[in-house]
């Protein structure tokens, strides 16, 4: 259980175990919790990085430690994914990264200019179309194919994105901070906003389920 500034809770069998900076967590705020195909707990952080829990099934006794992604830096981690090939992919305030031994990440550009200051929030796997979409803070929409990327020109380049999500349908939705949400089917795109009766245009989670239904 991540919270914004307030540390991060692990629950089992009704018992909370408290982290805070007072005990080894290295930052109070937790952005992204994540397990990866090996087990391994990865934590997000606002000001420390990314980190590994450290535990054998001792709850109580849980350390932490940076792996070496921009170390010593202070940047935002938001998301956090791995895809088929078992490479960790990382959404950060300093851009995209990417590490097959979670000890070397590399940058991945995503347009000509990124030297690292592109703000990335939110990544979405599609793993039939061997594609990874990638939802930035101030710039748009990027997918990533066969280790080419492009912008995804249907939104615009300035647009906030907020969250990604792909239904059992296989259409993607997007969300956006300003303009409600976006359905793109492949061959073409629908804005859904207030004026089609969404209580608000900033949106901040999208959540398909099995009935295809868009929360």
């Amino acid at each position: 259980v991540g919270t914004i500034g307030e540390g991060m809770s692990v629950i089992k069998d009704g018992k909370s175990h408290n982290y805070t900076k007072h005990n080894g967590l290295p930052d109070n705020y937790v952005g992204k919790i994540y397990q990866t195909k090996q087990g391994d707990i990865l934590i997000g952080t606002s000001n420390a990085g990314l980190n590994k829990a450290i535990y054998d099934n001792n709850l109580s006794a849980i350390r932490f430690e940076r792996l070496p992604l921009l170390s010593g830096e202070r940047f935002r981690i938001d998301d956090i994914l791995e895809d088929n090939s078992g490479k960790l992919w990382v959404a950060s305030s300093k851009g995209l990264y990417y590490s097959k031994d979670k000890r070397l990440f590399v940058h991945m550009p995503l347009n000509s200019s990124d030297n690292g200051e592109l703000f990335v929030q939110k990544l979405l796997l599609d793993t039939a179309r061997n594609e990874l979409w990638i939802g930035t803070r101030y710039n748009g929409v990027y997918v990533l194919r066969e280790n080419s990327v492009s912008q995804f020109a249907l939104i615009d380049s300035t647009e906030e994105i907020s969250s990604l999500a792909m239904d059992y349908q296989r259409n993607i939705w997007i969300g956006t901070r300003n303009k409600g949400v976006f359905r793109w089917d492949y061959s073409s795109i629908r804005q859904f906003s207030e004026k089609d009766g969404l209580v608000s245009n900033l949106t901040y989670i999208l959540y398909p389920d099995s009935h295809n239904n868009l929360w």
